[in-house]
């Protein structure tokens, strides 16, 4: 449910189709937001990248809004440092609708401690790749990351689920 501008509620239909596009959008524009995060990070980017990294938990199957915010947290500490805000605004706007789809995939199934400590070690790469200004690793760190997050996830769920 989303409430409205005028907090009116409203049902959001989750489809596959609609997590389909949103992953094919963030496959391509995410990568390209943390290549040009190594390319053109500040210090202080990474300071900001560093401090949003120690703010992650990982996520369950109920996950708090403060921890999905800071998920989100670390991922716009990179697209920020990416310094193209038409990017940030294509970004935004992804992240935005896909939080809908990665509580629903939270919801049916809870990350195993692998898939944890997968995530905190992709997050932890990803880090490392910006600061060290290696744009090919951010590049394929982030691919990576996203073929195997929950907005992926979600499809298949949706996939599978029997129609009502």
């Amino acid at each position: 449910m989303i409430l409205g501008a005028h907090r009116d509620a409203r049902v959001v239909e989750l489809t596959s189709d609609e997590a389909q596009h949103l992953f094919e959008v963030r496959a391509s524009v995410d990568p390209l937001a943390c290549a040009l995060a190594a390319e053109r990070r500040t210090s202080d980017d990474i300071g900001r990248i560093d401090a949003a990294l120690r703010e992650l938990a990982p996520l369950t199957g109920s996950p708090s809004s403060e921890a999905l915010d800071a998920h989100r947290g670390f991922h716009r500490a990179i697209y920020l440092a990416a310094g193209n805000p038409i990017l940030l605004g294509m970004l935004d706007s992804i992240w935005d609708k896909g939080d809908l789809y990665r509580r629903r995939a939270l919801s049916e199934r809870t990350p195993s401690t692998e898939d944890k400590a997968r995530v905190h070690r992709q997050h932890q790469e990803l880090r490392d790749a910006i600061r060290d200004g290696d744009k090919e690793a951010a590049r394929s760190l982030s691919y990576a990351h996203i073929t195997h997050s929950l907005g992926r996830r979600a499809i298949g769920l949706l996939d599978a689920a029997p129609d009502d």
